[in-house]
């Protein structure tokens, strides 16, 4: 079953760009075809692989995937906190290697156009609802359960770097996603909830976007 989703879930999203016509260096540049790309996407993962896949074909509860809410106040810091640390590790790195400045990563963040920031709250959903259910949700405590928490934790974040490979974005820019995968896997733990991963998702592009 575990292939059968990711398989699902990496083909599905490699997919439903090339077939609304857009170029990797159009994907994020707030059209109403990248809009309604991101629109197919959020069908494709909350719909399909999460809604009948895992819910239904599964016959998982939300509950099984991590979507609890016993402490919410506190996961909701947690991702907060999260969410600055994604910043860091991953927009550190270049910025100390002189890749990237800050004024000029704050003015990218002021200069997104009222498509790309629609485009990136539904981006933000997207990525808490579907892709942490799916790999900090479904497969990590799998993994962990397998190869044990480092190594679970590492080849989920390898999984989730590689799962944005067909979006023609740079090796370095996949690895920044790798290492977001770890962070993630750390908020998510063996079995905490997955509110704090996905909040910390969510506040991350938000904050960000397509810097």
């Amino acid at each position: 079953m575990s292939f059968a989703i990711i398989t699902h879930f990496f083909v599905g999203f490699a997919l439903i760009g090339p077939a609304l016509g857009l170029t990797p260096d159009r994907v994020f540049d707030g059209s109403s075809a990248a809009l309604l790309m991101t629109a197919a996407q959020g069908v494709w993962g909350l719909g399909l692989v999460v809604g009948v896949g895992l819910l239904l074909i599964g016959r998982l509860k939300p509950a099984d995937v991590g979507w609890r809410f016993h402490d919410l106040g506190r996961d909701v810091a947690l991702g907060a906190l999260g969410a600055l640390l994604l910043i860091v590790c991953v927009l550190g790195p270049a910025v100390l290697a002189g890749r990237l400045g800050v004024g000029e990563t704050l003015a990218t963040i002021r200069g997104f156009s009222p498509g790309q920031r629609a485009q990136i709250l539904l981006i933000g959903v997207l990525a808490a609802g579907t892709e942490e259910t799916v790999f900090r949700g479904y497969l990590q405590p799998g993994l962990v359960a397998r190869l044990g928490f480092p190594a679970g934790l590492l080849v989920g974040a390898l999984l989730f770097g590689l799962y944005h490979f067909p979006m023609g974005l740079p090796l370095g820019h996949l690895a920044s996603k790798a290492v977001s995968g770890v962070v993630l896997g750390l908020l998510r733990g063996r079995d905490r909830s997955l509110v704090a991963p996905a909040f910390a998702h969510f506040l991350f592009w938000q904050l960000v976007g397509f810097t």
